[in-house]
């Protein structure tokens, strides 16, 4: 019981900071859509393309937060998502990959 309580506790608490955050302005698309392409932008290193599991350790955002946010940005054409040997990657790495359809995705390229 008291491990249910304290999952209760920390949806609630997880609840009220996104309340928070949308009232700051903090989840409006066009400042989720910055910041994904800032943590782009830093994981590049010269290549065009990063790999999805790194983007998500780095905004540290809800999976839900990040799958909304790498569609919307696929469905503009912003985004170009590559398949690639998951065999390379650790089953963590997989997990955090992305993936639509049946078909999983290793790594997106922005589309200038």
């Amino acid at each position: 019981e008291p491990s249910s309580r304290n999952h209760a506790m920390r949806q609630a608490l997880t609840q009220w900071l996104d309340r928070q955050e949308e009232q700051g302005g903090m989840t409006h698309p066009d400042v989720l859509r910055q910041h994904f392409h800032a943590a782009y932008t830093s994981l590049r290193s010269g290549q065009d393309a990063v790999a999805i599991h790194r983007l998500r350790h780095l905004l540290n955002w809800p999976s839900e937060r990040f799958d909304a946010v790498l569609e919307q940005l696929r469905a503009e054409f912003q985004v170009a998502l590559h398949v690639g040997e998951p065999s390379d990657l650790s089953d963590e790495q997989r997990r955090h990959s992305y993936e639509v359809n049946g078909q999983l995705y290793l790594r997106l390229a922005w589309q200038d």
